[in-house]
C-alpha cells in the first residue's frame, strides 16, 4: 500500500481542521470537508445521491473512524467530486495554515512539500473515497485525475474571464435566474481527455447541456472544431480587451482577496434582503454610458467574481452577506446624499479603490456585480 492508501478519511478530516476551522463540531468538519470536494448537479441537490444528506451522527461518528463510511455516501461523493475546487481552496489558504496541515499530515505518515499540498491531499480523498465506493483506480488513472484538477486549479479563473459568461459552443448565458439569485452555472470540460497535462488551451468553458452532449468519447471532429471555437474566442476577447489574464484578472483576484480591508462597520441593525435581479437597463435609466459599463463588467466578469467569492467564503476569508450589507449601506447613504447614480457608482468605486489599494477600475468591475444583484441601485416601483 502506498501511504496514501493507509491514510483514512477521518485522518484527513483531521488534518484539515486548520482550514475548516476549529470552532465546528466534528460532524459540522467532516461535512465541510465533504462540501469542499464536491459539487453537487442541481438535479441532484436534495435527493439521495446528494452527499450533503448524510445524517449528522453518520458525519459525527465519520470523523473518528471510517467504519460509518458508507459505500453508498462514498459513491454519492465520488460521482459529484470537484478535485479542482478542492485543490483551489487549499492553494488559497494562508501559509501559515498551510504548514499546520502539513504537520498534521505528518503525524499519519504522510511527508508533503508546502507547494504540493493541494495536490497530496486530493490524491489521498480520491484513494479513500475511491476505495470505499469500490471504484477500482489503477495509480495511473489516479495520477491523470489529479493531473486534471491541478489543471482546473490553475485555470479556472482565466477560463472564466475568457468566455465572458457566454457559453463558446452555443453562445447561451452561463448566469441563471431560475431562483432569482443570478447564479452562475458552467461547467469546464477537458477539450480532449487523452492528454497527460492540461494546461489554459486544454479547457473549455459550456453550459450545462453543451457539455453532457460534449463531454462523453467526443469525435476527433468534436475536438477540432471546439478547439477552433475556443482560438476564435480568444482572439476576439484579446481584441477587445477583455482578456487580461496578467493584469486585471489578477488585479480582481488581489482586489476579491483584499475585500476584508473595506474596514466594516456594525450594519448589525440591517436586514439582508435578497432581491430578484431585474434588467441592468431598468435600474440604471440616468445614464445611458454607465448602463452600458455596468453591462459590459458584467457579461465579462459576474462568473469569474461569484465563483471566487465562493471559494473565499468557502475557505472562512470573506462573509458574503456582510459584504452585501456594508455596499447596499453605503449605496443608501449616497442616494440619500442626493447624488445622482453615476456619482453614486463612482464614489463607490473610490471607496472600495481606496481601502483595498486597488485601482477605480478594478473596484469599478465589482461595483458592477453588485448593481447586477440588485445591492446597488433599484429598479423604479411600478
Amino acid at each position: 500500500m502506498t501511504r496514501e492508501e493507509n491514510v483514512r478519511f477521518c485522518d484527513l478530516v483531521k488534518s484539515l481542521r486548520p482550514l475548516t476551522g476549529k470552532g465546528l463540531s466534528a460532524g459540522e468538519q467532516v461535512a465541510e470537508v465533504v462540501s469542499m470536494l464536491t459539487k453537487v448537479p442541481e438535479n441532484r441537490i436534495g435527493t439521495a445521491v446528494d452527499p450533503a444528506q448524510a445524517s449528522q451522527e453518520t458525519l459525527r461518528k465519520m470523523s473518528s473512524s471510517d467504519g460509518s463510511f458508507t459505500k453508498k455516501l462514498a459513491n454519492a461523493i465520488y460521482e459529484c467530486m470537484d478535485l479542482g475546487q478542492f485543490i483551489s481552496q487549499i492553494d488559497g489558504a494562508e501559509p501559515m495554515t498551510k504548514q499546520r496541515i502539513v504537520d498534521n499530515l505528518t503525524e499519519y505518515g504522510i511527508k508533503v512539500n508546502l507547494n504540493e499540498l493541494g495536490e497530496r491531499c486530493a490524491k489521498i480523498a480520491l484513494t479513500v473515497i475511491s476505495r470505499k465506493a469500490g471504484q477500482k483506480m489503477s495509480p495511473e488513472s489516479v495520477a491523470a485525475r489529479i493531473a486534471y484538477a491541478r489543471g482546473i486549479a490553475n485555470n479556472k479563473d482565466a477560463l472564466l474571464m475568457q468566455c465572458a459568461g457566454l457559453c463558446t459552443e452555443c453562445g447561451s448565458s452561463l448566469i441563471t435566474d431560475k431562483h432569482g439569485d443570478g447564479i452562475p452555472v458552467y461547467e469546464i470540460l477537458p477539450i480532449d481527455s487523452d492528454v497527460s497535462s492540461y494546461g489554459f488551451d486544454d479547457f473549455v468553458v459550456m453550459c450545462p447541456t453543451c457539455a453532457a452532449k460534449y463531454k462523453h468519447h467526443p469525435r476527433k471532429s468534436d475536438i477540432d472544431r471546439v478547439r477552433s471555437e475556443k482560438k476564435a474566442v480568444s482572439k476576439q476577447r484579446d481584441f477587445e480587451g477583455l482578456l487580461t489574464p496578467l493584469n486585471l484578472e489578477k488585479e480582481l483576484v488581489q482586489l476579491l482577496d483584499d475585500i476584508r480591508e473595506l474596514g466594516f462597520e456594525d450594519t448589525s441593525h440591517q436586514q439582508i434582503q435578497m432581491r430578484n435581479p431585474v434588467p441592468i437597463r431598468d435600474k440604471v435609466s440616468e445614464d445611458g454610458e454607465l448602463c452600458r459599463e455596468i453591462t459590459d463588467s458584467v457579461s465579462s466578469y459576474y462568473p469569474f467574481i461569484a465563483a471566487r467569492m465562493k471559494m473565499l467564503e468557502e475557505t472562512h476569508r470573506l462573509s458574503f452577506n456582510e459584504l452585501l450589507s456594508q455596499m447596499h449601506a453605503k449605496y443608501l447613504k449616497y442616494e440619500g446624499q442626493g447624488l445622482s447614480q453615476a456619482e453614486i457608482f463612482d464614489q463607490l468605486s473610490d471607496w472600495i479603490a481606496d481601502r483595498t489599494h486597488s485601482r477605480s477600475r478594478t473596484a469599478s468591475i465589482l461595483v458592477s456585480y453588485f448593481v447586477q444583484i440588485c445591492e446597488v441601485f433599484r429598479a423604479p416601483a411600478q
